[in-house]
């Protein structure tokens, strides 16, 4: 599961800007309801803050507790935001469906899976 991780990971290393950009476009299309969180916020900034924490994700998935201590604080600062338990299962089908954009063909059952499993957990531990 990690190799599948980091391997798909690596388009969206290499396309920083365009995941942003269709994750956001794909955000606000799929909830524009959603737009008002980022009032206070530049959404480039929030675009770079997305990635970084990706990046920190992807970097540590063999090391558990350095993601839970990454996360367990994001989760309460976005609660601080407005964000609810609800938006995360918006949020993650926009992550992972922008990370498939730019997989093309290199995007199976296997690695969406593999996705799908590391957001829930993700997603989780922020809620929690």
């Amino acid at each position: 599961m990690i190799n599948l991780i980091e391997q798909s990971f690596s388009k969206v290393d290499e396309n920083k800007e365009l995941f942003v950009k269709n994750f956001y476009s794909d955000l606000f299309e799929l909830a524009p309801e959603l737009e008002y969180l980022f009032k206070n916020t530049s959404k480039e900034r929030q675009g770079e803050k997305l990635y970084e924490a990706l990046v920190l994700l992807v970097e540590n998935l063999e090391s558990p507790e350095v993601i839970k201590d990454m996360l367990k604080p994001l989760g309460r600062a976005h609660v601080g935001f407005g964000v609810q338990p609800k938006h995360y299962s918006i949020v993650g089908q926009c992550l992972i469906s922008s990370i498939k954009k730019l997989n093309g063909d290199n995007w199976n059952a296997e690695v969406e899976k593999a996705w799908l499993d590391t957001y829930e957990v993700v997603s989780q531990i922020m809620i929690d």
